[in-house]
């Protein structure tokens, strides 16, 4: 996946914001996890050097586009806690896919417009050329397994699809693990456990796995101290979708994690609202960009060469809020929309 990434990028390299953000949405949409994009986020660094732009707004983009496609994705631990609860009430995952696949689209092209039109569009060092030179082949090669490995986990992803689709009475959660476990049991059987290991990506997403873990640990310990309070405060304040949505916004930027924000609001959320009209409020469950400790936030200011990616001398002034404001801001507004569209 990477190796075809990386011959798009190289082809449009002057396009690169838009086509990183949409690239990166595409591999989280498949995987499941925003972390993937680590593979992704030094080949758009480098793409950007060698053509002589600053990479600063294509990592923005691409980092803000993979925190928006894990609501859509059908193998992300969000989309199996919301089909955990909306299963039960007549939902399937192509109900929920009709929403939030559009408006997670337009957030993402919301996000990358904004990055657009932030920080540096040049490498200082590269001013004086004038324009920019053409980006040669970089050497990201598919393994000998490459192929086989990938076709597997698309196999694990349509069965998950397709039982999902058959209704059977079967947890959604416990169903993607299982399968997704066994998919990963079956490519390290066909490749080999030591070239798994020996890649870019597992260290990389063991440390976030540490890292995440933590914080949403500590988020939803402090949650379910505080359960009593939170939810007589809740029922009592919130009748709105969009209330819902800033509770769910600021929920996450403590919980530092989607699906620990959805396991402990879906089900006073359900208390409130009707299911139609909650699934609106959904998208604000997506605030990872406001304290910028998550860690493909970390690894896009360490790949920034030009320092284009502002920091700011506050906590939250940082150049992942904007971006990360009008993905979020278009998502729920479209998601919205839509659903009103549909009850209509």
């Amino acid at each position: 996946l990477t190796h075809w990434a990386e011959r798009i990028f190289t082809t449009y390299p002057h396009y690169l914001v838009w086509i990183s953000a949409l690239v990166s949405y595409g591999f989280v949409f498949f995987l499941g996890t925003s972390h993937i994009i680590y593979a992704l986020l030094p080949v758009i660094a480098k793409v950007a050097s060698r053509s002589g732009a600053s990479p600063g707004r294509a990592l923005v983009a691409s980092v803000i586009a993979s925190q928006q496609a894990i609501l859509a994705s059908p193998v992300s631990a969000a989309t199996a806690i919301m089909l955990g609860h909306f299963s039960k009430l007549g939902y399937a995952y192509t109900d929920l896919l009709q929403i939030f696949l559009p408006a997670t689209l337009l957030g993402t092209v919301a996000a990358a417009f904004t990055a657009n039109c932030l920080g540096r569009k040049e490498l200082p060092s590269q001013r004086a050329r004038g324009k920019a030179r053409v980006t040669p082949k970089l050497p990201y090669e598919p393994g000998p397994f490459a192929h086989l490995g990938l076709m597997i986990f698309g196999l694990g992803i349509l069965t998950i699809i397709g039982t999902m689709q058959q209704g059977l009475s079967v947890d959604s959660s416990y169903l993607i693990t299982m399968v997704m476990l066994s998919v990963a049991g079956i490519i390290a059987w066909a490749t080999g456990c030591q070239v798994l290991t020996e890649g870019s990506i597992f260290p990389l997403g063991m440390q976030a796995l540490v890292a995440i873990l933590g914080a949403a640990w500590l988020g939803r310990s402090f949650f379910h101290h505080h359960h009593t309070l939170l939810t007589s405060w809740a029922t009592t304040y919130c009748q709105a979708w969009w209330q819902w949505g800033l509770l769910f916004y600021f929920t996450t930027m403590i919980a530092n994690s989607q699906s620990a924000t959805l396991q402990i609001m879906l089900p006073l959320a359900l208390a409130s609202l009707a299911p139609a009209i909650l699934l609106s409020a959904l998208p604000a469950a997506n605030s990872f960009y406001v304290i910028p400790s998550y860690p493909t936030i970390v690894a896009a200011y360490a790949l920034d060469r030009g320092k284009s990616i502002r920091k700011g001398h506050l906590l939250i002034d940082h150049g992942f809020l904007l971006p990360g404001l009008a993905g979020t801001l278009t998502t729920s507004i479209s998601a919205y929309l839509i659903q009103a569209s549909m009850m209509a």
